[in-house]
């Protein structure tokens, strides 16, 4: 039922009750009809009380009206939009399914696609799982040809360096030999003579003298001097005499003079050095 419907219902409903108060009023006070219907509170004013009030209820009523006209038509703009929108809302849905069609086969291919892609990457995992273990086995090899190469090389190299070592040693041992050569040939010696009681290279100087033609010097056995080594002394250019060792100590050392080769009297301070 319409607002309108319901207005006029509820008007009528509300007359009825009205005239059925009357009837009831009129029956129940059994006063004078003109009396009841021309009085100040006869029906007659009653009436224009009720047309005044349906008056206003008829103009409540065609506002109501022309404000229901107006809401159905703004309804109607309402629905005429909402009907575009389901329009463009019912085209948008028949694309949205065409995609999502297009989607669920392109998903059938990539699942497919996917499951193809899968076994190869498989195979291709047990193929890679060989080769790396083929890899290994070669890397294990390899490493141990390496290191014996590395050895091997280490070796050589070592090998190499002994052989310019020995070969720089013979060249200066040689050099040693060509020197120890002419050494030995200038003092009328050869490599067969004994060498014992020869003295090592060094000098020294006369610490005291004594009286019994001993001679204390101030080099000893840890400059390598032994008894019997033979030492001259001299002072300056000076050749004085030649000594012959009769006592060596670590840090000095006694001789006695060869009184046939004495030049002059030895003294504190002289120079002694070794008579090869």
């Amino acid at each position: 039922m319409t607002l309108l419907g319901k207005i006029l219902t509820m008007l009528i409903f509300v007359m009825s009750i009205v005239f059925m108060a009357f009837a009831i009023a009129v029956y129940a006070t059994h006063r004078n009809w003109r009396e009841l219907v021309t009085g100040p509170t006869g029906l007659e004013q009653q009436l224009i009380a009720q047309e005044q009030l349906r008056d206003q209820l008829q103009t409540q009523f065609d506002e109501t009206k022309k404000k229901l006209a107006m809401e159905r038509a703004s309804r109607r703009l309402e629905l005429s939009g909402l009907q575009s929108q389901r329009v463009e809302m019912q085209e948008a849905l028949r694309e949205q399914e065409a995609i999502n069609e297009t989607l669920v086969q392109q998903e059938a291919e990539a699942t497919t696609a996917l499951k193809i892609a899968e076994t190869n990457l498989q195979r291709l995992k047990e193929e890679v799982d060989g080769l790396r273990t083929n890899i290994r086995t070669a890397q294990l090899d390899r490493d141990a040809q390496f290191k014996v190469v590395v050895e091997k090389t280490d070796l050589l190299n070592q090998a190499d360096s002994l052989v310019k070592q020995l070969k720089t040693r013979v060249s200066q041992l040689t050099e040693q030999v060509a020197r120890s050569r002419e050494v030995l040939a200038k003092h009328e010696l050869s490599e067969f003579d004994p060498v014992i009681d020869i003295p090592p290279q060094l000098e020294g100087e006369v610490l005291n003298v004594g009286g019994t033609d001993l001679v204390e010097i101030s080099v000893g056995s840890d400059d390598g001097l032994r008894k019997g080594h033979k030492l001259d002394v001299s002072r300056g250019d000076r050749f004085i005499g030649r000594i012959v060792i009769v006592e060596a100590f670590p840090d000095r050392a006694v001789g006695e003079i060869v009184k046939e080769l004495r030049k002059g009297r030895i003294q504190r301070g002289d120079r002694v050095v070794t008579k090869v």
